[in-house]
């Protein structure tokens, strides 16, 4: 979703992700533009090795006991994923997940129901200067159902 509003906003990006998208035919394409998204799979493991400038953690759940064991593995994972968020970096998680999954700086994003009325945290990236620099602005708006 991230390299989709990236490309679309004409801003641009690098992207790899963990599948073959339907609407792009393809799991990869390629910027000018100095920003890469990445997919990250906790699967082997191999999300211990990226150090992201930003990161969306989407759910924690006891997946992937083959490689991990133990839920409190896969959670210990994910925290020590987001402590390799680079300093001044910025960590988005959904809301109710583990509280000590943080970084430097955290925001919760989440979609509730509530009487018919449906609530959403719209998150818009603006880019300064370099990839490096990330200007974050919450807009919460209602929508009606």
């Amino acid at each position: 979703m991230v390299a989709h509003l990236l490309r679309h906003s004409g801003y641009g990006c690098n992207a790899f992700l963990g599948g073959i998208s339907a609407n792009y035919g393809t799991n990869f394409w390629s910027s000018d533009n100095n920003v890469c998204v990445i997919e990250a799979d906790e699967y082997d493991r191999s999300f211990l090795k990226l150090s992201p400038d930003v990161a969306v953690v989407t759910a924690t759940d006891a997946d992937h006991l083959d490689i991990y064991e133990t839920e409190a593995n896969v959670k210990d994972a994910f925290r020590q994923f987001a402590a390799k968020i680079k300093p001044g970096g910025l960590l988005l998680k959904k809301l109710g997940l583990e509280q000590e999954i943080v970084a430097d700086r955290t925001l919760s994003y989440s979609i509730q129901a509530d009487t018919g009325m449906f609530k959403r945290l719209i998150f818009v990236f603006t880019m300064v200067d370099t990839p490096l620099t990330l200007c974050c602005r919450v807009i919460k708006s209602a929508i009606s159902g």
